[in-house]
């Protein structure tokens, strides 16, 4: 269960993430800074502070694959921190749209309390913590009022719940059909999956004519090994591995590319910008 806490008298809390490294504090937005700070957090201050043995223990695994802060800061204590604090959960999803890298919230600390705020009790830690360039976090503070808008847009928290939901999944044949369910989510494509959804994510791309013929022939390839997972026959494990990070790379250019826009464009939309051959 997702938790954050709260105090009556702090007007600051915690939430540790994993996946990211940054070099200095940077401020996302008025009362949610971005910090490089790993704590060490010593196991007494976590038995005492967490309100269930089963908190303890994920907290006691997570405190060693801290790769960054974020921080969250009210003028006023109690209620309005902790609406901020739950809200800010998902700056961490904005962040993996910034960075191009999977980016989780750990657990959350305010004062002394400890509680987990991410559903998985389980999380295997990355083989490699992205560090993120200034133009990324650029990024993410300019569009940082579209993205929350648009949290609001049944396909495109979808589309993001999948996104980040697929890295936790240990088989990545169910990562890859998880993908590919945000995907078609986001662009609303009924029919003729594989070469509207090529051509949709081609028009989204921002590129040259050239490349963007390019992209639609990746996106086919990466949709052929989807439907190779859907009907039973997958490739080999390399393959497989391979066409979870396309699926992965398609969905987030996707969803970067609607939150620049401020919108998700219709499939109507996109069908009439292939007739034209226009760049949204």
């Amino acid at each position: 269960m997702t938790k954050v806490v709260s105090s009556p008298t702090s007007t600051s809390n915690e939430i540790f993430g994993h996946g990211l490294r940054v070099s200095t504090e940077t401020t996302l937005r008025p009362g949610i800074i971005l910090s490089p700070s790993v704590p060490d957090i010593a196991l007494d201050d976590l038995a005492k502070g967490c309100e269930d043995f089963a908190d303890y223990s994920t907290c006691v695994l997570m405190k060693e694959i801290i790769t960054f802060t974020l921080r969250v800061e009210e003028a006023e204590p109690g209620k309005a921190l902790t609406v901020k604090t739950w809200n800010s959960l998902w700056v961490f999803s904005l962040l993996s749209l910034a960075c191009s890298t999977p980016c989780m919230s750990l657990f959350t600390k305010n004062d002394a309390k400890f509680a987990v705020s991410n559903r998985n009790r389980f999380i295997r830690p990355l083989a490699d913590i992205a560090d993120a360039t200034q133009a990324q976090l650029d990024w993410a503070i300019t569009y940082f009022d579209h993205f929350d808008s648009l949290v609001a847009d049944e396909s495109f928290s979808r589309a993001v719940r999948y996104l980040t939901n697929s890295h936790y999944l240990f088989d990545i044949d169910a990562r890859i059909m998880l993908l590919w369910a945000g995907i078609e989510c986001l662009l609303g494509v009924e029919s003729e999956l594989r070469n509207r959804i090529a051509l949709h994510a081609a028009i989204m791309l921002d590129a040259e004519p050239a490349e963007k013929h390019a992209y639609l022939k990746t996106v086919r390839s990466a949709y052929d090994v989807r439907s190779k997972v859907v009907h039973g026959r997958a490739k080999s494990a390399a393959d497989l591995q391979a066409g979870y990070e396309q699926a992965a790379s398609v969905l987030t250019r996707l969803l970067r590319k609607c939150v620049e826009l401020g919108r998700v464009p219709s499939a109507g939309e996109l069908d009439a910008a292939a007739s034209k051959a226009a760049l949204i």
